[in-house]
């Protein structure tokens, strides 16, 4: 399980309820659905395929394709809650661990 420190989540995060929530809300494309998603629709959508699946889930393709959590970090960088950059053919350049964490407090924000 990931180690959430105040200290990296401070350094990544935006603060406040209301930050998650908009982080939540924000949309982009998610090619493998093949439309529109806001993260938190993303985030049902990979709850639900691994409730579906059990152990047939793939965690390295969910969707399809390995690159599965580049959707949700282009955006995330794009809007400021990720410290990244997005490289000239379109992809995102981040820290793994950040996006991880990043990710385990915008779930844990969906349950509050």
């Amino acid at each position: 399980m990931w180690e959430i420190t105040d200290s990296k989540v401070d350094a990544y995060l935006k603060s406040g309820a209301d930050e998650m929530s908009r982080a939540l809300d924000l949309v982009f494309y998610h090619y493998e659905l093949g439309r529109d998603v806001t993260i938190r629709e993303y985030f049902l959508s990979l709850l639900s395929k691994l409730w579906e699946e059990e152990e047939e889930f793939n965690s390295k393709r969910p969707f399809g394709n390995s690159g599965w959590k580049d959707s949700l970090a282009h955006v995330l960088i794009e809007n400021g809650y990720l410290r990244g950059e997005i490289d000239g053919d379109g992809f995102p350049d981040y820290e793994q661990d950040d996006l991880d964490i990043f990710g385990l407090e915008l779930i844990h924000a969906m349950g509050k």
